[in-house]
C-alpha cells in the first residue's frame, strides 16, 4: 500500500465503491499523475485538462 488514494470527481464518499489499482497499470493509463506520487505526506493535488493544483493539507498529517 503507498497511502495514495486517488479517486475523480465521480467518488460518491463511499469507500466500498474504491476500487485498487497497481502501480504499472496506473502508469499506463494515466501517465500524467505518476509525478505527483512523489510528494510528502499530507500533500493532496487536483489535476485535470485545464489546471493541476498541489497543496499541504494540515488535517492529514501524520
Amino acid at each position: 500500500m503507498s497511502g495514495w488514494y486517488l479517486t475523480t470527481n465521480l467518488y460518491n464518499d463511499d469507500i466500498n465503491s474504491l476500487k485498487q489499482i497497481g502501480l504499472p497499470d496506473l502508469a499506463r493509463r494515466r501517465t500524467e499523475l505518476i509525478k505527483y506520487l512523489a510528494l510528502d505526506s499530507s500533500f493532496r493535488f487536483f489535476s485535470d485538462s485545464k489546471n493541476d493544483e498541489v497543496w499541504f493539507d494540515e488535517e492529514v498529517l501524520d
